[in-house]
Protein backbone atom coordinates (compact mmCIF):
# COMPACT_ATOMS: atom_id res chain seq x y z
CA UNK A 1 0.00 0.00 0.00
CA UNK A 2 1.61 3.37 -1.19
CA UNK A 3 0.73 6.09 1.51
CA UNK A 4 1.38 9.88 0.78
CA UNK A 5 2.12 12.75 2.81
CA UNK A 6 2.15 16.01 2.40
CA UNK A 7 3.15 17.98 6.01
CA UNK A 8 4.14 22.13 5.15
CA UNK A 9 4.15 24.10 2.46
CA UNK A 10 7.23 25.40 3.11
CA UNK A 11 10.84 25.02 1.74
CA UNK A 12 13.04 26.03 -0.94
CA UNK A 13 11.94 29.22 -3.03
CA UNK A 14 9.60 27.59 -5.69
CA UNK A 15 11.36 30.78 -8.39
CA UNK A 16 15.15 29.10 -7.69
CA UNK A 17 16.31 25.90 -9.67
CA UNK A 18 18.45 24.39 -6.26
CA UNK A 19 22.09 22.93 -7.08
CA UNK A 20 22.65 19.39 -6.85
CA UNK A 21 25.52 18.16 -3.87
CA UNK A 22 27.66 15.11 -3.55
CA UNK A 23 26.12 13.48 -0.50
CA UNK A 24 24.71 10.57 0.70
CA UNK A 25 25.15 8.33 3.80
CA UNK A 26 23.59 5.94 6.04
CA UNK A 27 22.35 7.12 9.30
CA UNK A 28 21.87 3.79 11.19
CA UNK A 29 22.03 0.17 10.74
CA UNK A 30 20.14 -2.78 12.19
CA UNK A 31 19.23 -6.20 11.47
CA UNK A 32 15.77 -4.52 11.63
CA UNK A 33 16.07 -1.47 9.69
CA UNK A 34 17.96 1.40 7.57
CA UNK A 35 18.11 4.69 7.76
CA UNK A 36 19.97 6.71 5.02
CA UNK A 37 20.27 10.47 3.33
CA UNK A 38 20.78 10.77 -0.12
CA UNK A 39 19.49 13.23 -3.06
CA UNK A 40 20.84 16.82 -1.20
CA UNK A 41 20.02 19.85 -3.25
CA UNK A 42 20.85 23.58 -1.68
CA UNK A 43 18.94 26.42 -2.56
CA UNK A 44 20.30 30.34 -1.10
CA UNK A 45 17.77 29.73 1.82
CA UNK A 46 18.99 26.40 2.61
CA UNK A 47 19.11 23.01 1.34
CA UNK A 48 16.40 19.90 0.89
CA UNK A 49 17.58 15.95 1.46
CA UNK A 50 15.72 12.83 1.40
CA UNK A 51 15.79 10.46 4.16
CA UNK A 52 15.26 6.67 3.49
CA UNK A 53 13.48 4.34 5.75
CA UNK A 54 14.17 0.70 4.91
CA UNK A 55 12.84 -2.44 6.78
CA UNK A 56 15.07 -5.32 5.86
CA UNK A 57 11.93 -8.14 4.74
CA UNK A 58 8.85 -7.21 6.34
CA UNK A 59 6.39 -4.63 6.37
CA UNK A 60 6.11 -2.85 9.96
CA UNK A 61 3.14 -1.90 11.89
CA UNK A 62 5.14 1.55 12.54
CA UNK A 63 5.29 4.00 9.64
CA UNK A 64 7.27 7.11 9.46
CA UNK A 65 5.23 8.87 7.27
CA UNK A 66 1.81 7.92 9.55
CA UNK A 67 3.61 9.77 12.75
CA UNK A 68 3.53 13.32 12.18
CA UNK A 69 3.53 16.36 14.41
CA UNK A 70 -0.26 17.24 15.90
CA UNK A 71 -0.70 20.91 14.02
CA UNK A 72 -0.16 19.39 10.82
CA UNK A 73 -2.97 17.71 10.13
CA UNK A 74 -5.75 20.06 12.47
CA UNK A 75 -7.77 20.50 9.35
CA UNK A 76 -9.34 17.47 9.43
CA UNK A 77 -10.05 17.18 13.12
CA UNK A 78 -8.52 13.99 13.21
CA UNK A 79 -6.75 13.76 17.05
CA UNK A 80 -3.15 12.82 16.33
CA UNK A 81 -2.04 12.71 20.57
CA UNK A 82 -1.56 8.62 20.24
CA UNK A 83 0.90 9.13 17.49
CA UNK A 84 3.43 12.08 19.14
CA UNK A 85 4.85 9.60 21.63
CA UNK A 86 5.41 7.66 18.45
CA UNK A 87 6.63 10.25 15.81
CA UNK A 88 9.81 10.19 13.80
CA UNK A 89 11.96 13.30 14.96
CA UNK A 90 14.28 14.66 12.63
CA UNK A 91 17.20 17.69 13.52
CA UNK A 92 19.93 19.19 12.22
CA UNK A 93 22.73 20.98 14.63
CA UNK A 94 25.08 23.12 12.90
CA UNK A 95 29.16 24.04 13.97
CA UNK A 96 27.98 27.35 15.73
CA UNK A 97 25.80 25.37 17.82
CA UNK A 98 22.69 26.38 16.11
CA UNK A 99 20.22 23.51 16.11
CA UNK A 100 16.60 22.71 15.46
CA UNK A 101 13.87 19.87 14.90
CA UNK A 102 10.45 19.23 13.02
CA UNK A 103 8.97 19.47 16.55
CA UNK A 104 9.36 23.31 15.63
CA UNK A 105 12.08 23.41 18.46
CA UNK A 106 14.93 26.16 17.68
CA UNK A 107 18.09 27.06 19.09
CA UNK A 108 21.03 29.24 18.74
CA UNK A 109 21.51 32.03 16.64
CA UNK A 110 20.54 31.09 12.71
CA UNK A 111 17.14 29.93 14.22
CA UNK A 112 17.44 26.82 12.55
CA UNK A 113 14.44 25.42 11.21
CA UNK A 114 13.58 21.48 10.11
CA UNK A 115 10.59 20.90 7.55
CA UNK A 116 8.68 17.52 6.51
CA UNK A 117 7.96 18.79 3.15
CA UNK A 118 6.35 15.55 2.05
CA UNK A 119 6.96 11.49 2.44
CA UNK A 120 5.71 8.33 0.47
CA UNK A 121 5.89 4.65 0.62
CA UNK A 122 4.50 1.67 2.00
CA UNK A 123 5.70 -1.75 3.20
CA UNK A 124 9.76 -2.16 3.39
CA UNK A 125 9.99 1.43 2.37
CA UNK A 126 9.38 4.86 2.85
CA UNK A 127 11.20 8.47 1.35
CA UNK A 128 10.78 11.33 3.63
CA UNK A 129 11.53 14.66 1.84
CA UNK A 130 13.62 17.11 4.29
CA UNK A 131 14.22 20.61 4.03
CA UNK A 132 16.92 22.95 6.96
CA UNK A 133 16.87 26.67 5.96
CA UNK A 134 19.31 28.54 6.54
CA UNK A 135 22.54 27.19 4.97
CA UNK A 136 24.97 25.54 7.52
CA UNK A 137 28.33 27.85 8.04
CA UNK A 138 31.17 25.92 7.20
CA UNK A 139 32.14 23.02 9.72
CA UNK A 140 30.26 20.26 10.99
CA UNK A 141 26.75 19.36 10.56
CA UNK A 142 24.89 16.84 12.99
CA UNK A 143 21.89 14.55 11.82
CA UNK A 144 19.81 13.71 14.50
CA UNK A 145 16.57 11.21 14.29
CA UNK A 146 14.71 9.97 16.73
CA UNK A 147 11.66 7.72 16.65
CA UNK A 148 10.16 6.20 20.15
CA UNK A 149 8.19 3.64 18.61
CA UNK A 150 11.27 2.18 16.99
CA UNK A 151 13.35 2.75 20.48
CA UNK A 152 15.41 4.53 17.79
CA UNK A 153 17.93 7.43 18.68
CA UNK A 154 20.83 7.96 16.36
CA UNK A 155 23.07 11.09 15.09
CA UNK A 156 25.21 11.19 12.39
CA UNK A 157 28.18 14.03 11.80
CA UNK A 158 28.62 15.18 8.86
CA UNK A 159 32.15 16.99 7.79
CA UNK A 160 31.36 17.46 4.18
CA UNK A 161 28.93 20.17 4.98
CA UNK A 162 30.87 23.18 3.15
CA UNK A 163 29.43 20.87 0.10
CA UNK A 164 26.03 22.56 0.75
CA UNK A 165 27.32 25.78 1.33
CA UNK A 166 29.35 25.77 -1.82
CA UNK A 167 26.48 24.64 -4.06
CA UNK A 168 24.12 26.98 -2.62
CA UNK A 169 26.25 29.65 -4.82
CA UNK A 170 25.21 28.11 -8.07
CA UNK A 171 21.47 27.73 -7.31
CA UNK A 172 20.07 29.60 -9.98
CA UNK A 173 17.09 31.80 -10.47
CA UNK A 174 14.32 30.27 -13.06
CA UNK A 175 13.12 33.52 -14.01
CA UNK A 176 15.33 36.99 -14.98
CA UNK A 177 14.33 39.76 -12.80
Amino acid sequence: MEEALKVRSEGPDPQELGHPVPISFILMRSPLLVLGATRFVAYSNGFRFMMIVAFRDRADPVSPSRCHPPRSNSRSGRSWTVCVDRWFCSGTRFADGSRGDNKGRRFGSLRLSVVLLGGWGGGRRYELDWFVTPSPPPGLVVFNCEWPAMRLSVSYKLTTAGLIGNAAHDSLPLFRQ
